[in-house]
């Protein structure tokens, strides 16, 4: 069986929406035997990845392409060409159904129904497009400020392009199922929440005495990272037993060794991107996120059970994980008696319970399951 994936976010840097995607991937793989050909949108930034049965498009070198883009009623990393393209190979390929990884495809769903109305095609939805006001009020105001209103009405009109014309939307968690069912009057067919291939090398590592190790890793480029664990830094770890050290791991984060909130206190620690988690979730007590804005699923939280990590974070940070209301922290107050209450414990690093959620709930295996149901439900295997 034969399938055809498209994606934006194949080619970027590790990311969350990049292991979500190549979970999808993996996951549909195992389900029709390895049957699928796989699209890649660029954007300017992205660094393709010379694979076996991928077509690379690269939508936006510049900002003359993003504008060329947007004039096209297009978000504005994804172009004409690109659509082409992807009719082209719907087309020419024979497929048994198409996985669209993100709905800015809208355009090309309703296309593609409109030229093959039997040919199924699956939207998944990293995210559902927040209202308008609250969009926009995040962004500080700037001569680029039309341009975000014009791509928030691009996505929206991809958004509900694909709602309309697709055989299944598949949202990530209830927050965004909530938007979506009020937006267009009806339940999504599945819920499949962050699910990670399994890239833990989980070790033993010798615990000193005098430190409690707290991980907390995510981008700092991503705005709810570097806000929720600069609020962490100044609210909570002043008010931590002195033992504890903070390691914030992620992509650009060693760039804010000197902010305000991380240069005075030596049990901070940064470390920018690194090749492999594994060091820094083996020697961590606990993990951590902090976050208290922003859409979809946090990977942080997946990631760290399936490396058998305890970890605490906010109500929004933990959005579509089902009962875990124990590990809830939204006042500075839940996470200073938490995790000070942890460490007069003194628990094990290594939490077998997590893990074993991660391989029953949010593992390539669990996923597999929810999507081979649905379709078998389309009656497309």
């Amino acid at each position: 069986m034969r399938f055809l994936f498209v994606s934006n976010f194949w080619d970027v840097a590790p990311s969350g929406a990049y292991n979500l995607t190549h979970s999808h991937y993996e996951s549909l793989s195992s389900i029709t035997g390895g049957g699928g050909s796989i699209i890649s949108t660029l954007f300017k930034d992205d660094t393709e990845k010379p694979e076996a049965g991928k077509i690379s498009i690269r939508c936006s070198r510049n900002i003359v392409d993003s504008m060329r883009n947007r004039l096209h009623g297009k978000v504005y990393y994804y172009s004409n060409e690109a659509e082409d393209k992807i009719l082209d190979a719907v087309r020419e390929g024979k497929y048994s159904f198409v996985f669209m990884d993100q709905f800015i495809y809208g355009s090309a769903v309703k296309k593609i129904k409109q030229e093959f109305p039997d040919l199924p095609v699956l939207v998944f939805y990293h995210s559902v497009t927040g209202n308008f006001l609250d969009s926009m009020r995040r962004i500080p105001f700037s001569l680029k400020y039309p341009l975000r209103v014009w791509d928030y009405l691009n996505y929206r009109r991809h958004e509900r392009l694909s709602a309309e014309y697709a055989d299944a939307s598949i949202i990530l968690n209830e927050r965004d199922g909530s938007i979506f069912r009020k937006r267009y009057g009806r339940e999504p067919e599945l819920y499949l929440p962050m699910c990670l291939i399994d890239t833990a090398h989980i070790a033993e590592v010798r615990k000193k005495d005098d430190e409690f190790n707290i991980l907390f890793v995510g981008g700092a480029r991503h705005s709810p990272n570097l806000d929720g664990i600069k609020w962490f830094a100044v609210n909570v770890m002043p008010h931590l037993d002195s033992r504890v050290v903070l390691h914030l791991v992620g992509t650009s984060m060693d760039e804010f060794r000197d902010a305000k909130e991380f240069r005075d206190n030596d049990r901070i620690r940064l470390t920018g991107r690194v090749e492999s988690l594994d060091d820094f979730y083996n020697m961590a007590d606990l993990v951590v996120a902090p976050i208290f804005y922003g859409n979809g699923m946090m990977t942080k939280v997946a990631e760290a059970m399936m490396y058998g990590k305890n970890f605490l974070a906010s109500r929004h940070a933990i959005n579509g994980y089902d009962g875990f209301d124990e590990c809830v922290c939204d006042t500075s107050e839940d996470f200073i008696r938490k995790i000070n209450g942890l460490i007069a414990s003194g628990p094990e690093r290594y939490n077998p319970a997590m893990r074993k959620v991660y391989e029953e709930r949010y593992s390539i295996e669990a996923m597999a399951g929810m999507l081979r149901k649905l379709l078998t439900d389309k009656h497309i295997i």
